[in-house]
């Protein structure tokens, strides 16, 4: 079965290339926008009283043909498949971001804790819900 899904937004930020990006959003002081196409103006109505935000992105730059990759940081362990990593390369490069809302200027969501490049487009938002965020108070 094929599907497509269309882009809710874009990212505006800073970091151009992949190599200036965060490593899974370590650096929770960078921000950045991210821009809601106007056809969907309305999907933000009450993001206003949300302060973290599950951000779903397409990664236009991953590398989709990679399978394996040797983990970040943990060189001494072996190449792992990219299912059991949050490496952005893989076969269907979805991110997931965890974003905290800063403020909301019209169709402009500012954040901190972006972990995307510029141009990235942003598949859906979803708000963060410490229930059901963390199943059977497991995290």
């Amino acid at each position: 079965m094929e599907f497509t899904a269309s882009p809710v937004g874009y990212v505006h930020s800073d970091c151009k290339q992949m190599c200036e990006v965060p490593l899974n959003g370590k650096d929770d002081i960078l921000g950045g926008v991210i821009e809601i196409l106007p056809q969907f103006s309305e999907c933000i109505l009450g993001l206003e009283k949300v302060k973290y935000i599950w951000v779903f992105s397409f990664l236009h730059l991953a590398d989709r043909s990679i399978q394996q990759v040797q983990p970040v940081h943990r060189r001494h362990l072996h190449p792992r498949g990219v299912f059991a990593t949050c490496s952005p390369v893989r076969p269907n490069p979805i991110g997931k971001s965890f974003m905290e809302i800063q403020k909301i200027d019209g169709l402009k969501i500012y954040v901190k804790g972006l972990d995307l490049v510029d141009g990235t487009p942003i598949l859906d938002i979803k708000l963060y819900d410490e229930g059901s965020d963390q199943p059977n108070g497991l995290c």
